[in-house]
């Protein structure tokens, strides 16, 4: 990837944020949301992994269907959207409260219909559109911003379709990351599957391994500094992406607007809080944080996190969690065995196309 961001057509101005779920990826990009030289979209689209490589032989309208319907963008394009069952539906409802919804779907759906735009990246003339709808100019716009943990997954795919693209990757203590799981399910009643977080971040701890030789294009964060020291680490974040520091990416902000939205466990925040950073020692235990570090040690201990158990197996893995389903207990188990007997999601990084 290039560094000559200044030369860039606006298509080929891409940032991407990458990373497991509960790791920062939404903070990050609230933070960046406000400042003046970039064009950050404030949802998920899925695109390089889901709609590019599954939907790109469907017809147009198809494609526009999924975005504006079933992908989380759908919260910009319809006032009355269906929501996940995490979500809180008044937070949903009020971070777009004032948004025209039914103007930029009409704008968008126009603009991805032209013939001369037929080679475009939807995922391009969204964010186009949305500074048009938003009275913004993207001339003043040196970069533009995506987040979607499974971009992670996407290199390969990012690079090949967008050469010139900068990519963030938050990284977290798997413990922090598992403890945001368990609230998850407590909170929520949704589907837990032990290892699940585990293997995500495995997956992200290889992607940065074999990222070390191209910090022109992708930079780490970790989540734990951001939070205690927000403002070094955002300097290092917009001189990576070029543009010069602004205090605004230390507010969180959705289009624009100063957010007080939720985070993945579903807490509310208005600004940068060191609360989360060791809240998982409240919320598991030993034999949770023991399960945690027997898979994830190498890679902890590479990255700097202080470990508190032996990583010994033991029969305590056997022990069902609470707050597994049988059928996640045995998917779980199986997963497991392959990482500690093969190094099998700790090996390489998952890369899109193979």
């Amino acid at each position: 990837m290039s560094d000559a961001c200044n030369d860039l057509s606006f298509d080929q101005s891409a940032c991407f944020i990458a990373g497991p779920e509960i790791t920062g990826t939404t903070l990050m990009c609230s933070l960046l949301d406000g400042h003046p030289n970039l064009a950050t979209f404030p949802e998920e689209t899925n695109y390089m992994r889901t709609i590019l490589p599954r939907m790109g032989h469907l017809p147009l309208q198809k494609r526009l269907d999924y975005i504006t319907q079933v992908s989380n963008a759908r919260y910009l394009f319809s006032s009355t959207p269906s929501l996940d069952y995490h979500l809180d539906k008044n937070a949903v409802v009020e971070n777009y409260k004032e948004f025209p919804h039914e103007e930029y779907r009409a704008a968008f759906e126009a603009v991805a219909k032209l013939p001369e735009n037929s080679d475009r990246h939807l995922l391009v003339l969204m964010i186009e559109t949305l500074l048009e709808v938003l009275g913004r100019s993207k001339e003043k716009i040196t970069r533009w911003v995506e987040k979607t943990p499974d971009n992670s997954y996407c290199m390969r795919r990012i690079r090949k379709c967008f050469p010139d693209a900068k990519v963030i990757v938050m990284l977290r203590d798997p413990r922090g990351k598992f403890a945001g799981h368990l609230e998850r399910k407590r909170k929520g009643d949704q589907n837990f599957s032990a290892f699940n977080p585990l293997r995500n971040w495995l997956q992200t701890a290889a992607l940065i391994r074999e990222e070390q030789g191209h910090a022109e294009s992708v930079h780490v964060v970790r989540f734990e500094s951001l939070l205690a020291d927000p403002e070094p680490v955002m300097r290092e974040v917009c001189d990576f992406l070029k543009i010069p520091f602004d205090p605004v990416v230390l507010i969180p902000t959705k289009s624009g607007e100063l957010w007080s939205g939720n985070s993945a466990v579903m807490d509310k925040f208005t600004s940068i809080s060191t609360v989360p950073v060791d809240r998982w020692k409240k919320i598991m235990t030993s034999r949770e944080v023991s399960w945690v570090e027997l898979h994830c040690r190498r890679d902890m201990k590479r990255h700097g996190y202080a470990l508190q158990s032996s990583g010994t197996f033991a029969l305590e893995w056997f022990r069902r969690f609470p707050e597994e389903r049988w059928s996640a207990y045995f998917k779980a188990r199986w997963f497991s065995l392959r990482e500690l007997l093969t190094r099998r999601y700790s090996r390489e990084a998952e890369n899109h196309p193979k």
